[in-house]
């Protein structure tokens, strides 16, 4: 993270532009793999757009079923 010039993860956001394959990893499969159309970072595409913690957002986690079925299932996790 830091090489790359980021001192947090909030600052990394939205910049894909520092996102490079690495050489060492190409093989004949994955020569035709071209990223750039899904790293393109959506400012360039749309001026103005926001990126990151543009609103509040309650997934209501609190009440999923998870959490539900891990409270019923820890005397059997603790095993």
């Amino acid at each position: 993270m830091a090489k790359l010039g980021f001192r947090t993860i909030n600052e990394m956001v939205g910049h894909s532009e520092v996102l490079h394959m690495r050489e060492d990893l190409r093989t004949a499969k994955t020569d035709n793999i071209d990223l750039g159309l899904i790293l393109t970072p959506a400012h360039h595409l749309r001026h103005g757009v926001a990126t990151y913690n543009v609103r509040k957002q309650d997934h209501k986690l609190h009440v999923r079923l998870d959490n539900k079925l891990i409270a019923e299932s820890e005397l059997a996790l603790e095993k």
